[in-house]
């Protein structure tokens, strides 16, 4: 296929590199030099703009922040416009599931399809084909467009309409950051009581308390910016669906615990 990507950082440049490794005709396009430097050994096509790589591809992969960078570059950059008719977007950022569908509505008068397909895993899971990818949107479509996505992905799934990617991909982040937070708490609780927190760390990981969370609670306010994105995406899905739950609650807590440390020690981390 020929395939666009845009968003050429940690996790996209990864998934650009197995797309053009896979044999696919891949354009990319990056705000900075340096978004081209992470795609260095891999045949690929400079666009000069958002809209000049949409009139080259019939599939587009979007991989930014956020709502905000999303629109920028869909509407205002001129994705959408210049995208060829009966074209894929996939956003695979991590966004809110109502901007999907507004672009998803957006598209439908000019015979372009959308998918949301948010990923988890990180770069290095890409790289082994084996990132996870859940998407929302047409059946039909999402099958069109397997083969590419299958060049990093595995587990890929078609988890319902367009939106339920994002959904999917929030309540897998929500007990992400409650676990972490979790984690934190029993760290705090052993030294309290007079335990190594490495030692207890190593014990835990290899019991039924391990989780992933539990590798990477030495983060701290790092994935500050993340969560709070994630929680507060969450807060407007639970307001659509009239939901208060403790998966909501114990996120926001983590949330909360994260602000608090880096508020009281700023540039030390949490």
């Amino acid at each position: 296929m020929k395939v666009g990507f845009i968003g050429l950082g940690d996790q996209g440049a990864p998934m650009a590199r197995m797309l053009a490794r896979a044999g696919h005709e891949l354009h990319a396009w990056a705000r900075r030099e340096a978004g081209y430097a992470a795609l260095d050994g891999e045949r690929f096509t400079r666009a000069g703009s958002p809209a000049d790589l949409a009139g080259a591809c019939e599939m587009i992969g979007l991989c930014v922040r956020d709502d905000s960078g999303v629109r920028e570059i869909v509407l205002e950059r001129g994705l959408l416009e210049a995208m060829l008719p009966d074209a894929v977007l996939l956003v695979h950022a991590t966004v809110s599931p109502e901007v999907c569908r507004e672009l998803g509505a957006a598209a439908r008068g000019r015979g372009v399809h959308v998918l949301d397909a948010p990923v988890s895993g990180g770069g290095a899971k890409a790289l082994e084909r084996a990132l996870a990818v859940m998407v929302g949107g047409d059946a039909a479509v999402f099958e069109r467009v397997r083969p590419a996505l299958e060049a990093f992905a595995d587990p890929l799934r078609h988890v319902g309409p367009l939106g339920a990617g994002q959904i999917c991909k929030l309540l897998n982040n929500a007990l992400y950051h409650a676990n972490w937070w979790l984690a934190h708490e029993a760290r705090e609780l052993g030294a309290r009581a007079g335990l190594d927190p490495g030692a207890l760390t190593e014990i835990v990981r290899a019991g039924s308390g391990a989780s992933f969370s539990l590798d990477v609670v030495e983060r701290g306010a790092a994935a500050l910016p993340h969560a709070l994105k994630d929680v507060g995406l969450l807060e407007d899905l639970s307001a659509e669906l009239a939901a208060d739950d403790g998966l909501l609650r114990a996120a926001a807590r983590a949330c909360a615990d994260f602000r608090r440390r880096a508020d009281a020690a700023p540039g030390e981390g949490a």
